[in-house]
């Protein structure tokens, strides 16, 4: 990847990086998984480019079959925060089709290559959607939209055996010890998986703890929050299995429509 290029971790694509080559070489087995989007699905994609004016470099996203077929050349839209210039590409899916990969080049050179997807019907795969109120993390977010959120699909989904019911309450007992209900909040808990029975690879869960550092996610559409951190189990080839405890976000003023 070129050192001029800085693509934060918070992207739901993942691009080859001098430490995954390596650690492909030492086990090949842990880089089975290959991230998966449906059809109906766009990707938000977001990277920075150090130059002064680097909408002048001719830098550009494309996309490319499993035969090296160009599909797509996507230009980035460039906003100026600060010091800095980020460029956003919202990727279509329906121009997609089986793997894809993606590269991104300043006019002809080549600065980076991504892991491939594959594009299908995919739909009961598990989505992520995310924001920040801060443009922290490396990323430009801006104001809270369709238009601004990133989003993955994963494997796994909400274990019916992690929900867990609880509440938070207050009684008042009087002076012939009888006990009055005078508050009430109801909740539950429940457990995320992340991975199916293959698992996933080391460098996803390294995105998704940042993923879930955000204050504003969506599982399958629902807002939700964390109450435990993140934790990982290793199948014999290396790749994980995650659990996450989270609680259903309630009286959310933030809506997003997919």
């Amino acid at each position: 990847m070129d050192s001029k290029l800085i693509i934060p971790l918070l992207n739901p694509l993942c691009f080859v990086e001098e430490r995954i080559e390596r650690a492909m070489t030492i086990n090949p087995n842990a880089f089975r998984w290959v991230q998966k989007y449906d059809t109906n699905d766009s990707i938000h994609f977001q990277f920075r480019y150090i130059s002064a004016q680097p909408e002048n470099e001719g830098i550009y996203l494309k996309s490319y079959d499993s035969k090296g077929a160009l599909i797509q050349t996507y230009t980035p839209t460039w906003t100026t925060v600060g010091t800095y210039k980020h460029a956003d590409v919202i990727i279509d899916c329906s121009e997609l089709s089986g793997y894809t990969y993606f590269k991104i080049f300043a006019q002809s050179t080549l600065l980076a290559t991504s892991m491939p997807i594959e594009v299908g019907a995919f739909s009961d795969l598990t989505s992520i959607v995310y924001w920040h109120t801060e443009n922290d993390f490396n990323t430009f977010f801006g104001t809270f939209g369709a238009s601004t959120v990133f989003m993955m699909r994963l494997e796994g989904g909400f274990s019916p055996s992690g929900f867990s019911p609880d509440w938070e309450m207050d009684n008042f007992t009087d002076q012939f010890s009888q006990d009055s209900q005078t508050y009430a909040q109801p909740f539950a808990t429940k457990e995320l998986t992340i991975g199916d029975g293959n698992g996933l690879p080391y460098y996803l869960f390294e995105r998704l703890n940042w993923v879930f550092s955000c204050d504003t996610v969506y599982v399958n559409m629902e807002e939700m929050t964390k109450v435990d951190k993140l934790t990982v189990e290793w199948n014999a080839y290396k790749q994980g299995i995650g659990t996450l405890r989270m609680k259903r976000k309630v009286n959310n003023g933030l809506q997003y429509d997919e």
